[in-house]
């Protein structure tokens, strides 16, 4: 009840988180719910009349390729979502792994490897290493195969973060005791180290979520995504190769990039958000103020 206590009272003082949570919820509303009742399947061409303005029958248009705009921009949104959700977990899942083993067993040859490994992936440029494996397999790139070479490299920023916590953290007086006590690393790790980690996983998570969107939308852009599901980079590239801006055909363009821009600030706001209630500082900077008034 505290922690609930707690969201809302970022909900008052922060407004930024409070248009976070409202615009994710929407999204998440369009693109979870409101596409399931999509009376056709939105990425299928040749389903509706072409070129129609936007109207009450078809409320964001339709493009030169017969898709209605509206069902095919939630359909992005779900897909959005999915990606995101899946580059951050395997991502953290990754990072949590290689940042502790390279944090506490510095010193040691296996740490050192796992370090050496981080530092490596971390300065990999991402867009070309990414675009180049997307065109390796054009064949057959999907969400979550996109999902996977996102995650290839997404995870080493956060491991290099966690691995700075961990180290800090090893000197620490309960886990000299937990060592001496004969807890192996795993039960160290669980016990001794996650409870600290858990509320930087959560703020981190967000992060490579809008990382993950901007990047889909840009391989999409290109023409390296998986151009047979609806994505907001694959409507932008339909959209470029049948020049709708040129042909004033401007609804099929500005609801996908409308769309993304919510869901990046949308993420990025409920990060900040998320800081600021997690942080002990800003908790306790709160706490004076509520006591002073």
């Amino acid at each position: 009840m505290a922690w609930w206590k707690s969201i809302f009272k970022v909900f008052r003082v922060s407004p930024s988180f409070s248009y976070g949570i409202l615009v994710f919820a929407l999204l998440i509303i369009l693109g979870f719910v409101v596409d399931s009742f999509a009376p056709f399947d939105p990425s299928r061409w040749g389903t509706v009349p072409r070129d129609q303005t936007p109207s009450l029958t078809y409320l964001f248009g339709t493009t030169t390729t017969g898709q209605d705009v509206f069902w095919l921009t939630t359909r992005a949104i779900k897909n959005a979502f999915i990606l995101a959700g899946l580059t951050g977990v395997l991502s953290l899942f990754i990072a949590l792994a290689m940042g502790f083993l390279g944090g506490y067993l510095n010193e040691k040859i296996w740490g050192r490897l796992v370090n050496l490994c981080i530092d490596s992936f971390s300065i990999i440029p991402g867009l070309p290493f990414i675009m180049v494996l997307a065109f390796s397999f054009r064949d057959y790139i999907s969400i979550p195969l996109i999902a996977m070479f996102l995650s290839i490299i997404g995870w080493a920023w956060p491991s290099k973060s966690l691995r700075s916590i961990v180290l800090e953290l090893r000197s620490r007086t309960h886990v000299y005791t937990a060592r001496a006590s004969g807890s192996g690393l795993f039960g160290i790790l669980k016990n001794e180290f996650f409870p600290y980690v858990l509320p930087w996983a959560v703020t981190q998570a967000l992060p490579l979520m809008v990382w993950s969107i901007g990047m889909e939308t840009t391989l999409g852009v290109f023409g390296l995504s998986s151009m047979e599901q609806p994505t907001v980079g694959t409507i932008l590239y339909w959209a470029m190769s049948y020049q709708a801006l040129m042909r004033m055909k401007w609804w099929w363009i500005v609801p996908a990039i409308l769309v993304v821009i919510l869901m990046i600030t949308s993420l990025y706001y409920i990060s900040v958000g998320l800081g600021e209630l997690l942080n002990p500082r800003s908790r306790l900077s709160q706490l004076r103020k509520e006591m002073g008034s």
